[in-house]
This record gives structure tokens, sequence and C-alpha cells, in this order.
């Protein structure tokens, strides 16, 4: 058929480009290849399956990149690239993993350096539910958890001195979650004004 040649003759320079740029590396450039081909015939060949191999090993070696200058985030976000492609690819679970904890120290201890105590727990707690015994995370994450409920506590204190019983009864209501044994909080809630505010 006419049509099949014509669509041929334009798909296959694009083919065979995209295998030459495999073999060199350059995998970007081998992705749009086949992904012209793939837009002239999805069946070509196996251009969808060189066209999944190439993206999957550049954003493989965007990974491998970031991590070698400590971008944990950005090698995060490359791996689970890869991991969404073929769970199965190399280490890349192991180094999604591995960067995804990194990534989540470095913004708990961003976080705790600016003072943002809840993002700093939950930031830790992210690296804890995947590496329990984390660098120096456990200790971390009690003086930004001490922080937060510390600075809550204060806040509501603020707002009870000031007659704000609706903002006092609900901070202090956020220290309760945090530490139902927290200092008085339990006590001021019972305290008719704020008990009333709730």
């Amino acid at each position: 058929d006419v049509q099949e040649r014509l669509i041929e003759a334009q798909a296959e320079p694009h083919y065979l480009e995209g295998l030459e740029y495999l073999d060199q590396g350059q995998w970007q450039a081998a992705e749009t290849s086949f992904g012209l081909v793939i837009d002239l015939d999805p069946a070509y060949k196996d251009a969808s399956v060189r066209f999944t191999e190439a993206k999957v090993e550049r954003h493989y070696r965007a990974g491998q990149t970031y991590l070698a200058v400590e971008q944990w985030a950005k090698a995060a976000t490359e791996f689970a690239q890869v991991v969404a492609i073929d769970p199965d690819y190399k280490d890349a679970v192991d180094l999604l993993q591995m960067a995804q904890v990194e990534a989540d120290y470095q913004a708990g201890k961003a976080y705790l350096e600016a003072g943002a105590w809840g993002d700093a727990v939950a930031a830790f707690d992210r690296v804890l539910g995947i590496a329990p015994n984390y660098k120096d995370v456990p200790v971390l994450r009690r003086e930004a958890l001490s922080q937060w409920k510390e600075g809550l506590y204060d806040l509501a204190v603020k707002y009870s001195e000031a007659g704000e019983w609706a903002e006092a009864a609900a901070t202090f209501a956020q220290t309760r979650a945090l530490d139902p044994n927290y200092l008085d909080v339990a006590d001021r809630l019972a305290k008719s004004p704020l008990r009333e505010a709730m």
C-alpha cells in the first residue's frame, strides 16, 4: 500500500537516527527521534520500546548527575520518573529512596533553622518512615516538636491574655493534639472562657 510505504519512508530515517543516538548515549535526542517515529506509526518496529529505553536512561543518568552534586530533591524526582516507567530498572528504587531520605533530611534541617517547626517535624517523619535511625533525625525531630509545642503554647497564652478566647482555645487545642500532657494545656482548656470558645 502506498500510504504504508510513505510512512515507512518517513519513519525509517528517524528510527535509524534514534538507534545512533542510543549508541552514542544521547538519550534526549534518541527519545525525540523515536517519538517522531511513533507519531508517524505507533507500531513501527520496536520504536516504542526504544523510546522508553531512551527516556528511562535519560532520567536515570540525570538522577545520577544530581546525586553527584548532592541535589537530592532533583535526584529523587528523576529516579521517581524511572521507577514510574520501570520499577525494576537497575538500582533506581534504592537510589530513589536514598535521594528522598536525604532530600527530606536536608529540608527538615532547613525548616528547623527557619523556625518552621511543623514542616520540620513532617520532613523528619518522612525520613523516619523509611530509615528509622538515619543520622541525627530522631534528635532533630524531638527538638523541632519541642519548639513547635512551645511556640503554639506561648501563642495561645498571648491570645488568652488578650481576651481572644476563640484563637486561644484553637491554639491550645493544637498544642494538646501534639502532646495531650503538655504543661497546663488541659487545665487552661477547661477554664470557662476557653471552654465556651470551643
